[in-house]
């Protein structure tokens, strides 16, 4: 995967781990950063060009007590939130929150626990289903990030959190099979931060920014 960003063969990429554990690229001189995340049948890879990156990938359609989980590890406004919904309603919305809780966190490097408790985020859904809603990051401790929130596939959904001061972020998507085929993807998209842009250009060979398999 990273061999098409980039010219090193893929048998001459190296990596390392950050403080946390988090997997990084050793080679000197590549400027990619990358992240990746399984659920279900899918692993989901992000790659970016020089600003951390991360990514989550769930599978929603589960038995789980997301509104319990919620009161556990969520900011109040996010539990009243989904307090709001209907069940069904809830268990993906439930699925958006966490997912850009995972990618803010992975992206910075840190572990599950305290950040997760304290990383909150305001996200406003769209009028209609079509419609692509807003998130804003509201912790206490923030940061310049940029963040999509999207459902790659019925019942899944994806969070890419960059940490990066600059705007006009675009995320283009593509699917690689286990022959190594390579095709574009146009998920829907349900909500993006300030700074992120919804649709993307075409793509080039080098212009992944992720790609589900």
């Amino acid at each position: 995967m990273l061999s098409q960003y980039a010219s090193i063969a893929p048998d001459q990429w190296c990596f390392s781990r950050s403080a946390n554990g988090k997997p990084q690229i050793a080679n000197a001189a590549s400027k990619l950063a990358f992240n990746a995340s399984d659920s279900g049948d899918y692993l989901a890879c992000a790659v970016t060009r020089s600003a951390a990156v991360g990514v989550d990938l769930e599978y929603c359609a589960t038995k789980r007590d997301v509104l319990r989980l919620a009161q556990r590890f969520f900011h109040p406004m996010e539990v009243a939130r989904l307090e709001s919904l209907s069940v069904a309603d809830r268990q993906h919305a439930f699925h958006d929150y966490w997912t850009l809780k995972e990618a803010h966190i992975k992206a910075l490097g840190a572990t599950l626990g305290a950040a997760l408790e304290n990383t909150a985020f305001d996200l406003q859904y769209g009028a209609q289903k079509e419609d692509v809603g807003r998130v804003a990051q509201v912790s206490r401790v923030r940061s310049e990030s940029v963040y999509f929130v999207l459902e790659p596939m019925p019942d899944y959904r994806l969070a890419v959190c960059a940490i990066s001061p600059a705007t006009g972020w675009r995320l283009s998507m593509f699917e690689q099979d286990q022959a190594g085929r390579v095709k574009a993807l146009q998920p829907r998209l349900i909500a993006l931060s300030e700074g992120a842009v919804s649709r993307s250009p075409r793509p080039s060979p080098r212009s992944r920014s992720a790609s589900p398999r």
